[in-house]
């Protein structure tokens, strides 16, 4: 476990591991004042253990969706597929940028990643994390400036990191971009309409939204902002569930792509799953295909509207070439009713997946999907096939507009013609006869 102790010293909070013994108090946050206590999770012998609050097991909610009904006594995690922990926790731990900020935070403190287990980094998500669970005791962000917030230096600064290097602004990359998940650099910010920044705390300023930034890793293409802006453009007119979005302009570059959060409604917090956490299976288990995003779908929200919604999904990967599918690119939203739907889309964007193939199959076919095997896919979650029809030809007619949406989105002619190429060859198999 990791907390503050007295006396911050050089580095802002200080960072101790505490006793193994001590449990993880988890509460459902959600803003305005309103907790619910869900439970206490331990761990022991390379597993999580939960056991459920009273007022949890009393309120009717499932906040795992099925994958851990709640219930009176110890839950033991079922597999060590997520480093030991519940699916329904393990997914408000940050991927691979959040947690090398924490490694590197630790690092500063005389403390080796090694020592760090899952528990110690839920407690250094603590009360910030995505989505509305949270985790006490909880180890405070790292004192930052509170100056303004300059992309430009943080997009900057990102990379260094990436590359094993110093960086100034360390300390605020910490609070800005400590809980979200995703391999690329981010922060999590509070934008007004003309287009101030502050941090991104619970609380934000009369005119402030929530909203999430995005920056380029070192293999993205240098556009890669723009790109995603023309890429949920694209799924827009598609007719897919979409946040608003937009580009930040830099004074030197392409800009960076902000999409509004959809865990946060003003100061509402908004529980969130993804399929890997119900699922209980982590990206890229080959295990998780479309068919069970869309059977899930139908299990967690009993509602064929969300399932069409699912399968828009599955089409406008397919055909935009968007081949970084795995199963943590989809979520679900709880509200306070315990009703779920599907979250807006997320990360999207042209990618050629590992080995060129998606990351989740089409009906058993990954590598170059075509109409028969969306008619499968349809077929076993019972899509009707005039639907599917409908749906692969408008995305076909949008991404066919690929070449004025990425003008307009400020992608560079390079990078359009190389997308073009990804979208014809995908379009190919629709295309015959």
């Amino acid at each position: 476990m990791i907390c503050c102790a007295a006396g911050a010293g050089r580095h802002g909070c200080a960072m101790r591991l505490l006793d193994p013994a001590t449990p993880l108090a988890v509460t459902l946050d959600w803003g305005e004042g309103r907790r619910l206590p869900v439970g206490r999770l331990a761990f022991d012998r390379g597993r999580a253990l939960f056991e459920a609050d009273p007022a949890y097991l009393a309120s009717g909610l499932d906040l795992s969706a099925g994958s851990y009904p709640p219930r009176p006594g110890i839950i033991r995690a079922q597999t060590d597929r997520f480093e030991g922990l519940h699916g329904l926790f393990a997914d408000s731990l940050p991927d691979s940028w959040g947690r090398l900020l924490l490694n590197r935070r630790a690092a500063r403190h005389g403390i080796t990643t090694a020592r760090l287990t899952p528990l110690d980094r839920l407690a250094g998500i603590g009360e910030l994390g995505i989505g509305a669970l949270t985790f006490r005791p909880a180890m405070e962000p790292e004192a930052a400036p509170d100056g303004g917030i300059d992309l430009p230096t943080l997009a900057r600064d990102a990379l260094h990191l990436l590359a094993g290097e110093e960086a100034p602004s360390l300390a605020l990359l910490q609070r800005l971009g400590g809980s979200p998940g995703g391999a690329r650099p981010k922060v999590l910010v509070g934008l007004d309409g003309a287009g101030a920044l502050v941090h991104g705390e619970q609380v934000l300023p009369p005119g402030f939204t929530h909203w999430i930034v995005k920056f380029p890793a070192g293999e993205d293409m240098e556009d890669i902002g723009p790109v995603e802006t023309a890429y949920m453009e694209m799924a827009r007119q598609a007719g897919l569930r979409v946040p608003d979005f937009k580009l930040i302009t830099a004074p030197d570059g392409p800009g960076f792509f902000a999409a509004r959060r959809f865990d946060r409604d003003g100061a509402v917090r908004i529980h969130v799953q993804s399929l890997c956490a119900i699922l209980e299976a982590p990206p890229g288990l080959t295990l998780i295909g479309y068919r069970e995003l869309l059977l899930a779908t139908r299990q967690v929200t009993r509602d064929a509207g969300e399932v069409k919604e699912a399968f828009r999904r599955a089409v406008f990967n397919l055909l935009a070439h968007n081949r970084d599918d795995h199963a943590k690119q989809h979520s679900f939203i709880m509200d306070q009713s315990g009703r779920w739907r599907l979250s807006p889309v997320y990360d999207l964007t042209f990618a050629s997946g590992p080995g060129g193939e998606h990351q989740m199959d089409f009906a058993g076919e990954a590598r170059q999907p075509g109409p028969a095997d969306l008619n499968r896919l349809a077929d076993l979650a019972d899509v009707p096939r005039p639907f599917v029809r409908q749906v692969v030809q408008q995305v076909l007619d949008i991404t066919a507009r690929w070449p004025a949406i990425a003008e307009a989105a400020g992608v560079t002619k390079t990078s359009a013609a190389q997308i073009t190429a990804g979208l014809e060859r995908a379009a190919r198999p629709f295309r015959k006869g």
